[in-house]
């Protein structure tokens, strides 16, 4: 748990959620916090899903 820790604060993410991964350039990306609902299928490269609980609504 610790190195993941170390990790995080690497890529200066001290909480929860935060996001590292690799571009379609191969550039890395960081996201500290909850990316817009809009911004997961260009990052996780997967399709679009319907998002209809309320709770998400302040993410859109």
């Amino acid at each position: 748990m610790r190195a993941n820790n170390d990790l995080m604060r690497k890529f200066g993410l001290m909480g929860t959620p935060g996001m590292v991964w690799r571009d379609g350039e191969g550039n890395i990306q960081v996201q500290a916090g909850m990316p817009r609902l809009s911004r997961l299928p260009q990052i996780t490269g997967l399709p679009e899903q319907k998002q209809d609980n309320p709770a998400l609504e302040k993410f859109r």
